[in-house]
This record gives C-alpha cells, structure tokens and sequence, in this order.
C-alpha cells in the first residue's frame, strides 16, 4: 500500500510581506504552486494537502471555530481543509496576493497550532507522513511561552517542521533586530525537535523546487514467493522465501487530456449496458453486410450464450468444460532449471525488464545467506541459472536468466525475462573483404575509434562523468510535464523551452569531436575514403524530374473538364467517359443540324453508362451514371429513341442481381427506384416501338420479382437481323464521310 501524507502549508500574507526584494512572496507562491503541481501529476489519492493563509482580515479556522479563546488564532484563514489537490485549488492559489492594509498583524505560530489540529484530527493514529512548510518573515512579534508544549506535540507525532524565511539573510546580518534574531532562534530549535526539520532562506527552497529531481517510487514486490532448487513435483528441493522487485523500466509520457480544459467529460456517470441479441430470421452477415432489419432480432440474456472460434470459414462451438480442458494448467514459482557457462549466454537474449531477487518475509535471515551463497557460487563459477518463472497460478510460464548482484556489501540476484526460440530470428553479416580482415592496422585503427567514442573517459571541467546516467533526466519527459502544469492555469501559455541542464545533451564537447574527427581522419587516410555521389533510386530520380513538369492540381481539374476529343473542324465525335452529358448534349445539337445521326449519341451514352457502372470502384460512379440515364431519358423521349433507353435500363436491371438480397450492386437499384428512373411508354412518347408500353408497365418494371421486359427485341430474328445490319451501315457510311470530308478540308 502506498505511503499515505498529509501536508499543510503555511503562507504569511501580510502587508509586510509584499516589502522583501526580489519579489520574495511571488516565490514562496511558486515554490508552493510548484510542489501542489507535481502531487498533482502524480495522482496519488493518499497524498493530502492544506493551506493556510495567515494575516488576512476575516478569520477561519478549525481552532478559532472549536476552542473558547476569541483572542487567539485570529486572522488565519483555511483556503482548503486536508484533502487530494485538485485544479481549482491551484487556480486559486495563483491569484492570492498580500493584503494592503499593514495594521494587520498575525502571530505565525498560532497558524501552527491550527495545522497541527488539522493534521492531528485527519490522521489520527493512523501511519501517515506528516509535515508543516512555513512560508513567512520573522519580523512581527510571536508569543513563544508554549515552545516546549508544541514542540513536544510535533516530536511525539513524527511531524516534520519546515520554515522558508523570507528575511533569513538579515538573521546573518550582525546589524539583524532583536525580534528577527529571537523568532529565527525559536524556528531554528523548533525545527531541530522534529524529524528532518530544518530552516532556510526562501531562495534556497525556491531553487532547490525548480531542480530536477528523481521520483521517489516506494518499491512494492512483483512477485512474493519461493526460489526453487530442484523439483517441488519429486519432493526433492530447496526453497528459499523470496521478494522480487522491478528495478528498471521505461517511463511513460503522461496524458494531457487528464488536465485539459477541452476535454472534460460528462457531468453524470456514464454506465455501461450491454445487450445481447440474435438474429431471429435466422440470416446471418454475408460479405461483412448485415441485411437483418432492427425489428428481426431478439435480445438474449448472458446465460443463453455459448462460446465459438473461427476455424478457417467455419464456426466452431466450444463448450466451457473443453476450453478448461484446454488451458495449460501451473502454479506460481520460481524454479531454476539449470545452469548455463556466461561465456555462451548472448546478452541480446535479455529481452524484459530487470528485476532484483532478495530476501522474502519467511526465515528472512536464512533466506538472505542462502541467496548471498548462490550470488557468490555463480560469480566464482562463471554461470548462469536458467529459471522457470510464473506470476501466478495458472499464468503463462516464463523463460529466465538469475545472474549475481553486488552492491555495498549486499549480495543479490538480477532475473530478466528471455525470449523463447520462436522469438528469437538470428542474421547472419556479411563477412569483410579479405583484404580488410588480413589489414592489421586498418583493424588498429578501427579498434581506436571506437575507443574514442567511449564517453565513460569523458569528463567535464569539475572532473564529472559526461551524461551519468545518475544525472542525465529525459528532456522530454520534463518538457511535457511543464507543458501540462503550464496549460492546466493558462490554456494560452506558450510551450515551455527546454532548461540549460539539458543543454549539454545536444552540445557535444569541443575537445570530444576533435579527438574523434582526428581519429577519424587517420582512418579516412588508411582506407583511402573518399566522399562520393549519393546513389539514388530509379523511382527517387524519376519523381525529382517529374516535380519540375507539375502542374497544379486545380489547372488540371479545370482542363480536364474542358477537354473533350472533337473533330478537326471542331465538332463532337465521341462521348468521353469524363464529360459525357456535355458531350451528349453537343452530338444532340449535332444531330438536330442534320449532321449526325440521332441514333448514335443514344448508343454511345448507353455504352457510356454501361462502362460507369460495371467499372465502378464500389458506389463511387453510380451518381454520375444516374445523371446520364436522366439526361439520356428526356432526349429519348422527346426525339423517339425511346427503345434503346428500354434496352438499356432492362440490361442494368439484369447486372443488379435482385435474385441475391446480398448483393453490393442493390444499391444502384435504389438510386434507380429513388429518382423514378423507368420506361418510356407510350404516354411519354410518340416512339412506334413503345407503344405497346403502358403506365402499368412502367410501374411493373420495379416489380423484383417479375421477369425482365425487352422492348428492343423485335417480333422476328431476321428483323432483328435486318436491323443491326442497318444500324452497321449507318455507323459504317458515317465513318467514312467524317474521313473524307477530314481530308477535303486539308
């Protein structure tokens, strides 16, 4: 269980307050502001806080609300009682300032009274870390006649006594007043009564806050259990208790949207319901569609479900008793499997988190020496112990690897997980050029660069290791936690900019890069090294010529609009799949000079929308072929060319597939059914071949499940014959007139 605190904070906002050079309340402010952000940060719900302002003009406090004393704890207000900090507190917080009027007075140690009641009361006798930060002056007058007694109440309570005066260097000074020099008397021995108490200058904390620091994790054992030698199955084994702890592991980026104004949820709670319902029709989905209408299923209770897995296309049921069967059944140890020689064990098999093996809460003395004699029995023999490690009863069995830990006269175990064969894929490199291999001092050479980029020989002007792991802190992790505190008060604060520790990350010494480049040097020299072209890829190549022949996508659209495939002389030849009713409706005009024949912009739009509908990818043409079938119907109707529209709104409806009730291409016929899109009958037009159409006919056409009509086909094959045979020579006597007059014309 974590740790549980309790904190109160104590800021003095008095008049005199405001009068201390560089700007001394601001920073008690922030060093506060700054210890609630990180508490914040950390979520801890254990973790409690409280401020309390003395010297403000109104008075509320627990001691002044409880106790019989009305001369007493006046002017000390609660901002808020113990409790977790929250946003609110913190938007308050940055908006306190001293008061103005300076014939406010406040003794400082009646607000420690009050937050020793507080904390005495939220407590109780429970184990809690408790603390009390002063954040004041010592230049009004306190009445000290009950030292002893609160100083034996924060001893006896293991309450914590921190004092940050603002005026602390004027305690130093020998020209200090009696009244400072007595009062920073009092606090020095006050805080040396409680434990890790102490007194200091504001600056100091203010500085000390804004440090980056390591986060305090209290370890909790990820595994509490028996390290087993030998086999627990034969009754033949030792077993010794044993904790095993994480020692490392990558820390993740926090979430803003915890902290966002933008993101807050709803203002009730949100309970999920689950329903479970079956298709009552007995349909199931086909090609990821599901047809079953709402008012077709049936909801089910949990209890009516049974559990099935795919096996290839089918659904395969497997009863509870078989999946239980199933299950790899182990219980929760550690046991070594055997020992391997470290001189064959590859350190790229270390695939988890490491993790420290110590003693565990039975015979923990016994327990100890027995993992101290392992420790020491691997190290002298240069092995390994391969372990069986499972977390749990009936948990997933792990592979690892126990290695010796020394560390200040502690001996211990590191386990990290491996990985099984399956995980493990080997490469094979390539083997260097011969005459490479057999160069010894070309060998030599390489040897000593990689020698010169060892940073562990690096080390700055105070003789410091270069980036020490110890004092190297993720810049971004600190960055992001800045952004979050930043933005939580001020949506519109700027991102912060990184700090001047991080600074020596992205600037590497001077004297580093020259030692290196001179290495390096010798080594380009050696080998004969020369810069040359960089190399690039066909498709690389040919995107860099293309980027100087682009044109801009919008010129292209406009053009492609614009362009259709005329005759020299300038007329409309063909319909073009891109601006097909622009172009219908020239070759119409066309045919209405007499110069082409009605017939032809009719067949050529048909084969048009045929083309748009049977090369669609998914829905994404059926609208344009919608559009051409309306334009199509008014021109055939009104030019009597109605029995090739028939035709060709019969064939569409034969490619829908209405018999399959699962088919994609219903969709069209929807859009067919939704815009009306029928025959031409003989109330529409004066067509010889459709007036045999009736307005039934044209209702009857949506009809499913009646059979298709054909109004194109004549009474007899060998009209029919007779009339594709004409329709040939039409298409045939065009073409050659549009060629011959081609040629006339140059």
């Amino acid at each position: 269980m974590a740790q549980k605190r309790a904190t109160v904070y104590i800021l003095n906002v008095t008049e005199s307050m405001s009068h201390y050079p560089e700007n001394a309340f601001q920073k008690a402010l922030d060093c506060i502001t700054a210890s609630l952000e990180d508490k914040i940060l950390s979520g801890r719900k254990t973790d409690f806080t409280s401020i309390l302002l003395a010297g403000t003009p109104n008075t509320d406090n627990v001691c002044a609300d409880q106790l019989d004393t009305p001369d007493q704890y006046q002017n000390i207000s609660t901002l808020y009682p113990l409790q977790q900090t929250t946003l609110n507190i913190l938007r308050q917080l940055i908006k306190i300032r001293p008061v103005s009027d300076s014939s406010i007075k406040v003794d400082v140690l009646d607000a420690v009274i009050v937050a020793i009641q507080m904390i005495l009361a939220h407590c109780k006798k429970l184990k809690y870390e408790k603390c009390i930060a002063v954040f004041s002056n010592a230049k009004d007058p306190i009445d000290w006649r009950d030292y002893h007694d609160i100083a034996a109440v924060l001893r006896d309570n293991n309450i914590v006594m921190l004092f940050n005066g603002v005026d602390y260097h004027e305690y130093k000074d020998p020209m200090c007043t009696k009244e400072i020099e007595m009062n920073y008397d009092f606090w020095i021995k006050l805080a040396s009564q409680t434990p890790d108490g102490r007194v200091c200058h504001i600056n100091e904390t203010y500085e000390e806050i804004n440090q980056i620091q390591v986060k305090e994790v209290r370890p909790t054992p990820s595994y509490r259990g028996y390290l087993y030698l030998g086999s627990p199955s034969k009754n033949h084994f030792l077993a010794i208790s044993v904790f095993m702890y994480l020692r490392v592991k990558e820390v993740k980026m926090p979430s803003s949207k915890k902290y966002s104004s933008l993101s807050q949820g709803p203002t009730h709670d949100v309970v999920p319901e689950k329903i479970y319902t079956v298709s009552n029709t007995g349909e199931s989905k086909t090609d990821g569609i599901d047809t079953t209408e709402e008012e077709d299923y049936i909801t089910v209770s949990k209890d009516e479900l049974e559990k099935a897995y795919r096996f290839g296309k089918q659904v395969v049921k497997v009863s509870p008793e078989e999946e239980e069967y199933g299950k790899l059944k182990t219980k929760k140890e550690l046991s070594i499997l055997e020992f391997v020689p470290a001189s064959t064990f590859r350190r790229y098999y270390l695939k988890g988190h490491p993790y420290i093996v110590s003693a565990g809460s039975y015979c923990s003395e016994e327990s100890a020496i027995a993992i101290s004699a392992l420790a020491h029995a691997l190290h002298e023999t240069d092995t390994l112990a391969l372990v069986r490690y499972v977390y749990k009863d009936d948990g997933a069995p792990k592979l690892g690897v126990l290695f010796p830990l020394f560390e200040k006269d502690i001996s211990l175990l590191h386990y990290v997980e491996l990985p099984f064969s399956e995980d493990v894929h080997p490469y094979t490199f390539p083997s260097p050029p011969k005459d490479i291999s057999d160069d010894t001092k070309g060998s030599q050479l390489i040897d000593e660069l990689i020698d010169t980029m060892d940073l562990n020989k690096l080390t700055d002007i105070h003789g410091n290791k270069y980036l020490d792991p110890n004092d190297t802190f993720n810049p971004i992790l600190w960055r992001v936690n800045k952004a979050i505190k930043a933005r939580a008060l001020d949506p519109n604060a700027a991102i912060p900019k990184l700090g001047k520790e991080f600074q020596i990350q992205y600037n590497t010494p001077d004297a580093f890069k020259e030692s290196l480049m001179f290495t390096a040097a010798k080594l380009r020299d050696h080998f004969q090294i020369k810069k040359g072209m960089e190399k690039k890829r066909k498709y690389e190549q040919a995107n860099e010529e293309a980027s100087f022949k682009l044109t801009p996508i919008d010129e292209l659209v406009q053009k492609n609009k614009q362009t259709k495939i005329q005759h020299p002389n300038g007329d409309v030849q063909n319909i073009t799949i891109n601006t097909p009713i622009d172009d219908f409706k020239a070759m119409s005009k066309e045919a209405s000079d007499g110069h082409l024949p009605r017939l032809l912009a009719v067949e050529q739009l048909s084969k048009i929308v045929i083309e748009l509908v049977t090369h669609s990818f998914g829905s994404q043409n059926y609208q344009k072929a919608i559009e051409c079938l309306q334009v199509m119907r008014n021109t055939a109707a009104e030019e009597e060319e109605a029995k090739t529209f028939n035709a060709t709104l019969n064939q569409l409806k034969g490619w829908c597939e209405l018999s399959n009730k699962t088919s994609p291409r219903r969709q069209f016929w929807e859009m067919l059914k939704g815009n009306k899109l029928t025959l031409i009958t003989q109330e529409e037009s004066k067509d010889a071949d459709v007036q045999h159409l009736t307005k039934n006919d044209a209702l009857k056409f949506f009809d499913e499940e009646a059979s298709s009509m054909e109004p194109m086909m004549l009474s007899t094959q060998e009209d029919a014959e007779d009339m594709f045979d004409v329709d040939d020579l039409v298409s045939f006597l065009y073409k050659h007139y549009q060629k011959a007059k081609y040629l006339v014309a140059h």
